[in-house]
């Protein structure tokens, strides 16, 4: 078992340093040396593959240029590092001298035809692999898998991690190898990494965020109560339970989402439950039913103007205010939600002048709380894509509330 070890980032830090590298490497290859490649290590379910792709897109890349390869399903290593070829060295005498050149087999008549003449000196070189033949620069190579691959495997891309080629082929200019794998933790089933491996790389480890899945769930149309739920249950997700990740939590609430009442449904809940993520979560999901966090008012209801906001700040009280302790986690979840929902709302025309007073009030008033409201404040200020959301913040009193 490997004994690195790192702090542990989220799926949009790790977009912002695989931005960098990539740009990195540009400048890199400027100089004439060798770019860097990078190895995302992460449990299962995290969405490290998916990532690596949205990124390729994000910089612009070609779809035909973002390449991802799972190593785990190759079965020939020619599949990926080409097929060996034999090459012979060829002359031709010219007015400038004789000059050489190395020719594979199927090449030869056409070249004894212009020509050049062969020797006896020959060579083993390889043929480009299919997944490279024709491609230019920029890219993305993905090498999924990278340590559940075979010793075979992982040995026969050391060159092309640590140089960009293999033998006699080399990949374009301007693209970035990143490898892909799970923690050598004994609990996954990889080849471990030996030190001088480790060292041909930059190693990220990559971690779970609530909050990014919370806000990837709002934009990818997963059930509003279930993110209530991840929410709430924000370590629901640990490194000892793997079998519960994002992937299959996201199954699961998938499997239930077309059940409108969940309170009157528990049974096929708990079945479908405890056959995906155990007995421990489901039992946490139904207790979490039963205490009705699954209707918390959403933040389509609260910046639902039609409503008025007097309903609308009673019906947040109720759930936040007891006449014991104030539910700070409640609120942060309506909080979070709120913050999600309006980064997802990008048409300029959804925020009239009725939806930014409600956004206001609920930024300058306690409705939230205290610490809430300027997190609300504070993040909705980073929206940059909202131009509606710039202007209410120019308002006075509105950015003065939120540095109160």
């Amino acid at each position: 078992m490997s004994n690195f070890n790192q702090s542990k980032i989220n799926i949009s830090e790790l977009k912002n340093v695989l931005k960098h590298i990539i740009e990195t490497n540009k400048t890199l290859q400027e100089k004439g040396l060798v770019p860097l490649a990078v190895n995302v290590v992460g449990p299962a379910g995290l969405g490290k593959t998916s990532t690596l792709k949205q990124v390729g897109v994000e910089c612009g890349f070609e779809k035909s240029n973002i390449v991802m390869l799972s190593l785990s399903s190759f079965e020939e290593v020619g599949d990926l590092i080409g097929i060996p070829i034999s090459e012979y060295k060829m002359i031709k005498k010219e007015a400038s001298g004789v000059k050489s050149i190395w020719v594979n087999e199927v090449a030869l008549t056409s070249y004894e035809k212009a020509g050049w003449v062969t020797t006896s000196e020959s060579r083993m070189s390889y043929s480009a692999p299919e997944w490279i033949q024709g491609k230019k620069g920029p890219g993305l190579l993905i090498l999924d898998d990278y340590t559940r691959a075979s010793q075979r495997f992982t040995q026969a891309i050391m060159e092309l991690i640590l140089n960009q080629e293999y033998v006699s082929w080399k990949l374009p200019e301007n693209w970035t190898i990143v490898l892909s794998s799970n923690p050598d933790d004994g609990i996954y089933n990889v080849t471990d990494q030996d030190p001088a491996q480790r060292s041909r790389y930059l190693n990220v480890s990559l971690g779970w965020d609530s909050e990014i899945w919370a806000k990837w769930a709002e934009h990818n149309s997963v059930d509003s109560r279930c993110i209530n739920f991840v929410l709430m249950n924000n370590e629901i997700i640990r490194e000892e339970t793997p079998e519960v990740n994002a992937r299959s939590i996201t199954l699961f609430f998938n499997a239930i989402s077309s059940i409108k009442d969940f309170n009157g449904n528990l049974e096929l809940i708990q079945l479908l439950g405890e056959g995906s993520l155990g007995t421990e979560v489901t039992a946490t999901f139904v207790a979490f039913i039963n205490n009705s966090f699954d209707t918390l008012i959403s933040a389509s209801e609260i910046l639902d103007v039609t409503k008025p906001f007097e309903d609308v700040e009673k019906a947040i009280k109720d759930v936040i205010k007891s006449d014991i302790e104030y539910r700070a986690d409640i609120a942060y979840v309506i909080t979070t939600r709120l913050i999600n929902y309006i980064d997802l709302k990008t048409k300029n025309d959804f925020y009239n002048q009725a939806v930014l007073d409600r956004i206001a009030y609920l930024i300058t008033s306690n409705v939230l709380g205290g610490d809430l409201k300027f997190v609300l404040g504070r993040k909705l200020t980073n929206l940059n894509h909202l131009p509606a959301l710039n202007n209410l913040f120019a308002i006075e009193g509105v950015i003065d509330n939120i540095l109160d």
